[in-house]
């Protein structure tokens, strides 16, 4: 939807007729008839959501006015309204030297550089090839919705104000588009259970997304409830954010008797906010809640007897809701295999509305049953769950720091005077002549005027900046070393310590990173198991740009089911091992490489596939498929997959073709030495030679000849057996 909220989905609406607003002759609009969502327990749900997100921007508002601060550290806009204005009252700039941006640029190109991958595993044999095809599958949708970026995004939020937002979810795919999107949200727009601890929200009960939305489009999407929608118009400020929608605190409105702003920041300080403007917005909140529901759930019999077709059909169905349009489900439960009871759940529901008036309500379609919003973490304070990033840590030294060099500069170009009364006939010219580094003063004789430049307390000033400039990368985990500045530490060893104390002060982060992937693969993976459920080709690439095209749940030809049906079996999203620490993978990949040098050829080939498995270089995975193939070595990842194995095999079939081809040459060979041998042995006798020393002597030779050919220790029988029958040829009877 032109919204941006594809999850909002608005019932059928009612005849357009049924309600009219127009004007009375006595100016007052007609009230909007009866509708559902107006009924007794719509209304207490509607006061319910009203009352949990009005507490939860109450309780959130300081700490989300702190996470615009941190966002606006990033960006230089680091001076308080008040200092700033004290400073240019007296032709002073507030200048600003940041160096909170530089750290935070670190780790979100760390994380760019760092990306992870995942895979697909089947829950059991008959479902290895659908996981593959699943794994396509994600890896396309990844590629259509770019995923990556998308994720970068939320965790450039997470990194600098403690929680970045991902959505995934579906759409109506009529228009062209895919059935799935996944993509980034503003924390801005965001608010969660202030109660909730777990960090993959399982704890939480409620989560709200805000938007202004033009009239039009709120209409386009809802239009059996316009009388409300406009009843709730407003002309909204062209801004792109509003501070009164994220920050309910009164630091935001404290004004001086003059009217001067003395809080923090400025709420608005652009021209727009002063424009008349016309466009009337309404701001459309979404509800994602839990509520109890008593509901049939579907559990397999534990004494049942599954065959391996009805386990492929039944697996991921355990313990969920049962639905009797699933013929598997249905199947079961009259067979015997599984039965059907009552429970009381918590289960998720989709609300939107505006202040006063419900505009949707409904069960969360997804089978997952989960919220669609999926939260990358920073940091949480213990206190009260509420988030933060690096920069909270890094603002009291990054103001500090400003202070500290506007303060040196200040002192360095500014001189101070010390004179007798009556020194100079003109005080504003002695003030214009001792700023000026070429002045002249004259001053009256016998009367003392000194001038004084206090450098000193400069550079205390500048020695504490350095400081400050410190301490910053000391508390972000993002050293000189990792920056690549030259610092104090000189040695290999000493830089790599430092360069992983920074790595393992920012581990939290990544690995929270790592928590939210998790998290967002294990939706994605069920979001195509319940809408990919039609044919289609998924086209995904490589590493070296080449596409391959797979079918997905197209009709057998003999009508017998479908091929590659993705739709009808569970499996499990697994993301894949990734070490953060770049500067010690390195170190790792260098000291394997070093090790398996040392090692006999033949152990350090075997070997080779798993050393640059390890490493960062690019294109490494064909390194390591070419590698195991020269080897005769398959993927330890893919064994139960029906092409390795198949390829595997071919392999082994052409090396035993090759192993026996090269037995039959070898006893070719040797029967044609051994021939000789005969050969020799009757030309001997005929010139009455020694026999016997001619004998040996030829057949040393060709036992000297046969080491030559390199000759495989498994024909060792098969000539013995050859000389055995030579000697009895030779014996007298």
């Amino acid at each position: 939807m032109a919204t941006g909220m594809e999850n909002v989905k608005a019932q059928t609406p009612h005849d357009p007729m049924d309600w009219e607003l127009s004007l009375e002759e006595d100016g007052e609009t007609t009230e909007s008839p009866a509708h559902a969502l107006d009924s007794e327990e719509n209304q207490r749900i509607l006061s319910q959501l009203d009352e949990w997100y009005e507490q939860t921007r109450i309780i959130q508002s300081v700490n989300r006015y702190e996470q615009a601060i941190d966002d606006d550290f990033y960006d230089g806009l680091q001076w308080a309204d008040e200092d700033k204005y004290e400073l240019e009252s007296r032709g002073q700039p507030a200048l600003v030297f940041n160096e909170t941006k530089p750290a935070i640029d670190w780790i979100l190109g760390t994380e760019r550089r760092t990306r992870v991958d995942w895979n697909v595993f089947p829950r059991n044999d008959a479902d290895v090839q659908s996981a593959n095809n699943k794994t396509k599958v994600l890896k396309f949708v990844s590629d259509v919705n770019k995923v990556p970026f998308q994720r970068s995004q939320a965790f450039a939020d997470a990194a600098k104000v403690g929680v970045g937002w991902l959505e995934d979810g579906a759409q109506d795919p009529k228009f062209g588009d895919e059935p799935l999107f996944s993509r980034y949200e503003s924390w801005r727009n965001m608010w969660y259970d202030p109660l909730g601890s777990q960090r993959d929200m399982s704890d939480s009960r409620f989560i709200f997304r805000e938007k202004w939305v033009d009239m039009d489009i709120a209409v386009a999407n809802f239009p059996d409830r316009e009388y409300e929608l406009r009843a709730k118009a407003e002309h909204h400020y062209l801004m792109p954010t509003d501070e009164d929608e994220f920050f309910e605190t009164a630091l935001y409105y404290n004004a001086d008797s003059q009217g001067r702003n003395v809080g923090r920041r400025t709420t608005i300080d652009n021209v727009s906010g002063t424009v008349q403007n016309r466009r009337a917005r309404v701001k459309l909140i979404e509800a994602w809640y839990r509520k109890p529901c008593t509901c049939e759930f579907f559990h397999i019999d534990r004494y049942a007897v599954l065959d391996e077709e009805q386990e492929g059909a039944l697996a991921g169905h355990h313990g969920q809701e049962f639905n009797p349009n699933v013929p598997a489900m249905q199947d079961a439960v009259d067979s015997g295999l599984a039965n059907v009871t009552n429970s009381t759940r918590m289960m998720m529901h989709c609300a939107v509305f505006v202040k006063g008036a419900l505009l949707q309500n409904l069960r969360s379609p997804y089978k997952h049953d989960r919220f669609p919003f999926t939260p990358i973490w920073g940091y949480r304070r213990g206190r009260d769950n509420t988030a933060y990033g690096v920069i909270r840590s890094c603002r009291d030294p990054q103001e500090d720091l400003n202070k500290r060099r506007s303060k040196a500069l200040y002192i360095l170009s500014t001189n101070r005077i010390i004179m007798d009364k009556g020194a100079v006939d003109d005080l504003e010219a002695l003030r214009e002549e001792a700023a000026d580094p070429a002045g002249i003063i004259e001053k009256n004789i016998g009367l003392a005027l000194d001038i004084h430049n206090d450098t000193t307390l400069a550079e205390e000033h500048i020695m504490l900046e350095r400081a400050d400039g410190d301490y910053i990368r000391s508390v972000s985990g993002v050293t000189g070393e990792n920056l690549g500045q030259e610092t104090n530490a000189t040695s290999g060893k000493a830089i790599r310590a430092r360069q992983e104390q920074g790595s393992t002060v920012t581990a939290e982060l990544f690995d929270n990173l790592r928590h939210a992937i998790q998290l967002q693969g294990e939706k994605q993976l069920s979001l195509i198991e319940q809408y990919y459920d039609y044919p289609k080709v998924i086209r995904i690439t490589d590493d070296r740009n080449v596409p391959e095209f797979t079918k997905i749940n197209y009709p057998v030809a003999d009508g017998s089911g479908l091929e590659n049906d993705i739709a009808n079996s569970k499996a499990d999203f697994v993301i894949g091992e990734q070490d953060w620490r770049e500067s010690v993978r390195v170190a790792m990949f260098e000291q394997m490489m070093n090790m398996i040098s040392s090692l006999d050829s033949q152990i350090a080939l075997q070997l080779l596939d798993l050393v640059f498995e390890m490493s960062d270089i690019q294109g490494k995975d064909e390194m390591v498929s070419r590698i195991r193939k020269i080897n005769g070595q398959s993927d330890p990842e893919n064994q139960d997959d029906p092409e390795e194995q198949q390829r595997v095999a071919a392999q082994q079939q052409a090396e035993q073709e090759q192993a026996d081809m090269a037995r039959q040459q070898m006893m070719v060979a040797l029967k044609e030495q051994l021939a000789k041998v005969k050969k020799l042995e009757a030309e001997a006798d005929s010139k009455q030679f020694d026999s016997q020393s001619k004998r040996v002597a030829t057949m040393e030779k060709a036992v000297e000849l046969i080491k030559e050919m390199k000759l495989d220790p498994n024909l060792a029988p098969a000539a013995d057996a050859l000389i055995n029958g030579l000697d009895q040829e030779e014996t007298p009877q």
